[in-house]
């Protein structure tokens, strides 16, 4: 699973290299105005910058993944453990592998969190040594109010 989701990130730091910033899947994921570089730039972090100090743990720390069953999992919010992801149980249940993209209609109808490997791309995102100042909302309209 976090193989596959390295590829998926190779895969788009490719496709943006080809292709630049003007196109649907870019703006949707990084805003209208995103620099292709600020994305590039995390992209390579996530494919080979130090990791140190992060940690994806999967023992429900906070007991957030019991009270809330249907997630996935979860950025720790705590100052102190803001570099740590939960992945939950359901999770491993309820994502696919990457393999399962072929199979499906498209990630949009199916939905990017579908998929482990996009999934946890997605979780990257809310690790602040990864992400590096990329804003990360749960939902497009969170994502609109902060805009």
């Amino acid at each position: 699973m976090f193989k596959e989701s390295l590829e998926v990130v190779a895969k788009g730091r490719n496709h943006i290299l080809n292709e630049g910033n003007d196109y649907e899947v870019f703006k949707r994921w990084f805003g209208e105005e995103g620099d292709m570089f600020v994305v590039l730039g995390i992209f390579d972090q996530i494919l080979q910058g130090n990791k140190d100090g992060i940690l994806f743990r999967c023992d429900d720390a906070d007991g957030s993944c019991k009270a809330n069953p249907t997630w996935g999992g979860h950025h720790r919010t705590d100052p102190k453990y803001e570099n740590e992801t939960v992945i939950c149980e359901h999770f491993y249940d309820s994502r696919k592998s990457l393999l399962d993209v072929c199979g499906s209609t498209t990630i949009s109808e199916d939905g990017p969190a579908t998929y482990a490997s996009i999934d946890l791309v997605h979780r990257y995102f809310h690790v602040p040594r990864m992400a590096r100042g990329i804003v990360v909302e749960e939902d497009y309209e969170d994502l609109q109010e902060f805009a």
